[in-house]
């Protein structure tokens, strides 16, 4: 599958731009193969890249929520709530990195649009610690 190994590569691709397109083109890739296309095959890569440690490996952490926050109008809610949330948009809320900090929140409030009333987001308060000793 040809488009799935362009995407992929544009996911962790270096240059950002690249990156840029490869986020924006995952909306129309998830409304033409659906949500389970996008369990199966590119949440794997989202996933991994968020918990990616290392130089620059901010960059796939910040690419992984943005991710989130794209196509966060499009997903189910349950898949948001029990995995993307919990498993890569909460734990990036306390990174080390400040711009990876904010599109935590960014994608967070993506998600409480997508799960409720914008006056009364369904997530938890998250207590933001502050990384620095």
């Amino acid at each position: 599958m040809a488009v799935l190994e362009f995407e992929l590569k544009g996911l962790t691709d270096q240059i950002a731009h690249i990156r840029e397109v490869a986020i924006k083109n995952l909306e129309p890739l998830f409304k033409l193969f659906g949500e389970a296309w996008f369990s199966e095959y590119i949440l794997p890569t989202v996933t991994e890249a968020s918990k990616r440690t290392g130089p620059a490996a901010y960059l796939g952490r910040i690419t992984s929520l943005q991710s989130i926050g794209i196509l966060s109008s499009h997903i189910s809610p349950g898949l948001l709530q029990e995995t993307l949330i919990p498993q890569i948009a909460v734990p990036l809320v306390s990174d080390k990195v400040v711009n990876v900090r904010i599109a935590a929140a960014e994608a967070l409030v993506k998600c409480g649009d997508r799960l409720g009333d914008k006056s009364e987001h369904p997530l938890p308060l998250l207590a933001i610690k502050n990384p620095r000793p």
